[in-house]
């Protein structure tokens, strides 16, 4: 196997991401802000945002979806919270028993890197290595935690270590300019780990 190369991660406007919308699919407005949202709740869940009614099924990772910059009402039936969107930032917005955890997702200013993306909302800490576990890539991800890296663009697969268990993800080829997620959910007894290739929807 290659072997990974790690870099620094950097924050930009815009995150290179891929979309997964149709050819001449109109552009997003040049006010736009791009929120995926997540809830790691045991049951489907439903959110008002601005009026607009969305399902959260549990540990479902939604695409990146489009809003207007500025104050954002996000509304369950328990929780309430406040957001504000800058143009041309990229957000995770995830919903758990503690509340929203909303974090602005880091970018990678290499058109010729891929880069990693850790979102550790498991009560545990984890590490991240090579599935052969010949290198790890982050040692102690801390609970409720996010961490980022650019890497190069190689067939590389992943494993998720908890203490003694290890969760294996997909083999995947990395692609440059391309972002990728893992999400750990759950505690010691109910521990999952979700791979994807970051994806925006664009609708009209």
């Amino acid at each position: 196997m290659k072997q990974i190369v790690l870099g620094l991660c950097l924050v930009g406007l815009v995150a290179q991401i891929s979309l997964s919308s149709p050819l001449y699919a109109p552009a997003p407005p040049a006010n736009s802000a791009f929120v995926r949202l997540v809830s790691t709740l045991p049951q489907t869940t439903t959110l008002n945002w601005g009026g607009v009614v969305l399902s959260l099924k549990p540990n479902q990772v939604s695409p990146y979806r489009i809003f207007k910059q500025g104050k954002h009402q996000l509304q369950t039936a328990q929780i309430s919270q406040s957001i504000v969107l800058e143009a041309g930032f990229f957000y995770t917005a995830m919903l758990s028993a503690r509340g929203w955890w909303f974090n602005q997702d880091h970018s990678n200013a290499s058109l010729i890197q891929a880069r990693i993306a850790v979102y550790n909302t498991s009560s545990q800490s984890i590490q991240v290595k090579t599935a052969d576990g010949q290198q790890v890539l982050w040692d102690r991800v801390q609970p409720q935690s996010y961490v980022m890296q650019p890497v190069n663009p190689v067939k590389v697969r992943l494993a998720v270590g908890l203490g003694q268990k290890n969760l294996i993800l997909p083999e995947s080829q990395l692609e440059p300019n391309k972002a990728y997620s893992i999400f750990v959910f759950g505690n010691q007894k109910t521990n999952q780990a979700i791979w994807l290739e970051n994806s925006t929807e664009v609708r009209p």
